[in-house]
């Protein structure tokens, strides 16, 4: 079904379904270098942007803290995944895996938008608390 070459530069999955279908995914990367490469990158993006924000008197300072430090964690689970995926993509019988990493992936991200949500609730009730 399908025909795995190893090669010095990685590996090159074929299908035998008729027509030649092939991905060259290259050589393996770091999991862990893409992570912190990711978070960095979105840190990069977003932090001017949320201080912008700030200034605005649209957000305080706790929610930008909050708000930066969820988007590099999200960040980094996007990039560590889809790098993980696409080395299983290169690997014999690996689409189903790089598909599972893919819902990895996504479950990471919709976890710290969750975990942002609980973090805001909780400066709203002690704000709340500190009015009282």
């Amino acid at each position: 079904m399908y025909e795995v070459n190893q090669r010095s530069s990685g590996s090159k999955i074929s299908s035998s379904f008729g027509s030649k279908f092939s991905i060259d995914t290259g050589s393996m990367r770091s999991i862990n270098g893409h992570i912190v490469s990711g978070a960095l990158g979105v840190g990069i993006a977003s932090i001017p942007l949320i201080c912008h924000k700030m200034t605005r008197g649209e957000s305080t300072p706790k929610d930008a803290c909050v708000d930066a430090g969820i988007k590099m964690l999200q960040g980094g689970v996007a990039t560590g995944c889809a790098i993980s995926a696409a080395n299983l993509l290169g690997k014999e019988g690996g689409w189903l895996k790089a598909l599972g990493m893919v819902g990895v992936g996504m479950a990471g991200v919709y976890a710290a938008e969750q975990l942002s949500k609980v973090l805001k609730r909780d400066e709203s009730q002690e704000g709340v608390q500190e009015s009282a």
